[in-house]
C-alpha cells in the first residue's frame, strides 16, 4: 500500500540516514553503513535505479571498487541511459569529489563520450585516465538539466526522493497560504478549519453499510505523520473527478479527534497543489512588475521636477 518515497521520508523524520546509489558502495540489496561519526545509515541499493539492468547491476557490484570513470566504464559497458541516469541521480560522484556541483560538468563529458568501452577482464588492471572536463560541454549539461531538481531527478531515475522530501520546495508557499503541517494537527481541537497539502501516497474506498461511497486520502507533507483526509458523498459531488486524480493536492476541511492523539481531515474542498502554485507565481510576478513601473514612474517624475527647478 505505502511507496518506498513515503518509507525513506519515515526514515529522514525518525533520524535514519539514507543514503543515495554509490557505484563504489552500492550494493544489489539494502546495506547498513557506518558514517565517520560512528551513526548508522542506510545505503540505497543499486535495483532502485529505473531502467538499469540485472547485468550492469550485477558488474557494477563485482567490480567495485572503480579507480576511475574510464575504469568504471571499461569493466561495467553501461548502456548510454544507464550511464547518465547514474551521473544525474550522484551515483557517480566519487569520480568528481563527492562535488555535487561538478554533475553538470560529468554528465555533459558521459553524453560526449564516443566509441565502445575497451573489454577487459575481470583480474585485468583498466587505464587510469584522468576525467578531462572540457567547458565545452558546460552548455549541454545545463540543457539537459534546466528546469529540473534534483529531487525532480531522483523522482524520476529512482522514484525516491533521496536527497531531501520532495514537498520542502513547497514549504515557501504553504507558510504563505498558511496550511497546517501534518505534525501539528494532532494539537488543533475537532472542527478546527485547516488548509493541509501534501503528495498523495494512497486512496482508499472501503464498502460502506449505507451503501454511500467514502474516500479516505493519505497525504505526506514531510513534516511527519500521513494525514489522513476523508471525503463522503457530498464533498465528492462537488469536487468531482479530482478526488481521485489529484497527486499534489491542497485541501480545506475540518478536524475530527478519533482519540487522544488520533485525528483527521473531513475533506471539504480540493485543489491542485500545482495550479496553485502557478498562479502565485504569476501573481508575484505582476506585482514585481507593477512595483518596478510605479518606481520607474516616480524616478521620471523626479528627472523631471529637478529640470524644472533648474529652470
Amino acid at each position: 500500500m505505502w511507496p518506498k518515497d513515503l518509507i525513506v521520508a519515515e526514515a529522514r523524520n525518525l533520524g535514519v540516514p539514507v543514503l543515495g546509489l554509490d557505484v563504489q558502495k552500492s550494493a544489489l540489496d539494502y546495506r547498513v553503513e557506518q558514517l565517520d561519526d560512528g551513526q548508522l545509515a542506510i545505503r540505497l541499493a543499486l535495483p532502485e535505479l529505473a531502467g538499469s539492468s540485472a547485468v550492469e547491476r550485477q558488474r557494477i557490484a563485482e567490480h567495485q571498487p572503480f579507480s576511475s570513470l574510464q575504469d568504471f566504464r571499461d569493466r561495467v559497458r553501461p548502456r548510454r541511459r544507464t550511464f547518465e541516469a547514474l551521473a544525474r541521480v550522484g551515483a557517480l560522484d566519487s569520480f568528481i569529489g563527492y562535488d555535487r556541483a561538478r554533475r553538470g560538468d560529468l554528465l555533459a563529458h558521459i553524453q560526449g563520450l564516443g566509441g565502445r568501452a575497451l573489454p577487459v577482464g575481470p583480474d585485468q588492471l583498466a587505464f587510469d585516465i584522468e576525467l578531462p572536463l572540457p567547458d565545452f560541454y558546460r552548455a549541454v549539461a545545463a540543457l539537459d538539466l534546466r528546469g529540473r531538481t534534483q529531487t525532480d531527478v531522483e523522482l524520476r531515475d529512482l522514484g525516491l526522493a533521496v536527497s531531501q522530501h520532495q514537498m520542502t520546495r513547497f514549504y515557501p508557499l504553504f507558510k504563505e497560504l498558511g496550511v497546517t503541517p501534518a505534525s501539528e494537527l494532532a494539537n488543533l481541537p475537532g472542527g478546527t478549519e485547516v488548509l493541509v497539502a501534501g503528495v498523495r501516497r494512497a486512496s482508499h474506498t472501503p464498502p460502506m453499510r449505507s451503501g454511500k461511497r467514502v474516500v479516505f486520502l493519505f497525504l505526506d507533507d514531510g513534516s511527519g505523520p500521513v494525514s489522513n483526509v476523508v471525503f463522503f458523498h457530498d464533498a465528492q459531488a462537488r469536487i468531482g473527478a479530482p478526488v481521485f486524480r489529484t497527486h499534489y493536492a491542497l485541501i480545506r476541511g475540518r478536524t475530527r479527534r478519533t482519540g487522544a492523539r488520533g485525528v483527521s481531515v473531513t475533506g471539504e474542498q480540493m485543489w491542485d497543489l500545482l495550479e496553485v502554485a502557478g498562479k502565485v507565481r504569476a501573481r508575484h510576478a505582476a506585482e514585481r512588475e507593477q512595483a518596478r513601473v510605479v518606481v520607474e514612474a516616480e524616478a521620471a517624475d523626479n528627472v523631471i521636477q529637478m529640470w524644472r527647478r533648474r529652470a
